[in-house]
């Protein structure tokens, strides 16, 4: 077993993975698809309750959600998606992965689903997607959660400078993909090692080579390299006008809190900030518990110019599941 991993580990993968193939191991009786503007979205539109949008960060897909889910289902409407370019969603035709692009896809994602108003959360990428967006529009978002994000120029990890020397995106793209390129980045955005069970390390590489999705990869890879020597982009931040939750897990090698928070706090002084010891990139995967609770008591408080969530109890609700989650972790 450990001689495979270690040949699993050095696969270069020629081939991508066909589409149907990755939904037939996938996908389930939850798995909705929907059509916008030609591309075949993948998502789940699970639970009940006012509405949490959640969106993952590079490389990923809505099972980085799994655990949120599990915690929230009872509470909450949960809306998770394969963002364009990635899982089983897949990429866009016209390659363009920027964030007024994406309000635009999200418009139209949630009209679709009749949602007037939700709470958003979203992780890396999906953060950054995230805070745009509800600058976009503020009247369809609640509240903001903001998970290990981007917004101000940092230093970057070394996957990103390698996806942007000359070559490397049509080597990528067309050619090779070497799987310790995942395995290696999974190792870095957890904090805790052992929970990289081959159950997620598969699934990340598996949906990183559906079809068309190395270039979109490469693309987004691209766009966050910009993005980190910006001088322009962060200034969008402080035009934020909703309650926002920011998080980071202090073992995060990839967002580089420690470069950036001081910008955050300066631009946006009300935001309410957790910091979790156990953590790295990606929290709401690895300590989904903790950070789902913690969520949950953010959007329990009640918000003056949102009367229409007052119908949920979301304050009570959240009694009780304090209560019980208390139980369960003494």
């Amino acid at each position: 077993m450990a001689d495979n991993r270690f040949l699993n580990f050095f696969d270069f993968s020629i081939r991508s993975k066909p589409v149907q193939e990755l939904k037939d191991k996938y996908c389930n009786a939850d798995s909705k698809f929907m059509d916008i503007d030609g591309l075949n979205v993948h998502y789940k539109d699970q639970g009940s309750g006012p509405v949490l949008l959640l969106m993952h960060g590079v490389v990923s897909s809505l099972f980085t959600w799994d655990g949120w889910y599990d915690e929230l289902k009872d509470n909450f409407r949960i809306i998770r998606l394969d963002l364009p370019g990635f899982g089983i969603t897949g990429p866009k035709k016209n390659e363009d992965y920027l964030a007024p692009a994406t309000n635009i896809f999200l418009d139209k994602f949630l009209n679709k689903l009749n949602v007037e108003h939700c709470f958003v959360a979203g992780n890396s990428l999906g953060g950054f997607y995230g805070w745009n967006y509800t600058i976009h529009n503020p009247k369809r978002v609640d509240k903001l959660i903001i998970l290990d994000t981007i917004a101000y120029n940092q230093s970057l990890p070394y996957i990103f400078i390698l996806g942007n020397l000359p070559g490397a995106k049509f080597l990528i793209k067309h050619l090779v993909f070497p799987r310790f390129f995942i395995e290696d980045s999974l190792r870095r955005l957890y904090s805790d090692k052992s929970k990289i069970t081959k159950l997620v390390a598969d699934r990340y590489w598996e949906l990183a080579l559906r079809e068309g999705n190395r270039g979109a990869i490469m693309q987004a890879f691209e766009n966050i390299y910009k993005l980190s020597k910006s001088n322009t982009i962060a200034g969008e931040v402080k035009k934020i006008n909703r309650p926002v939750l920011m998080v980071w897990g202090k073992q995060d090698v990839w967002s580089r809190y420690k470069e950036t928070l001081k910008f955050w706090q300066a631009d946006l002084p009300k935001a309410e900030l957790i910091l979790y010891d156990n953590a790295g990139h990606i929290p709401m995967e690895e300590i989904p518990e903790l950070t789902a609770f913690d969520a949950f008591k953010f959007m329990a408080k009640p918000i003056e110019d949102r009367p229409q969530l007052e119908k949920f109890n979301l304050q009570e609700k959240f009694k009780k599941y304090e209560a019980n989650y208390f139980a369960k972790n003494k």
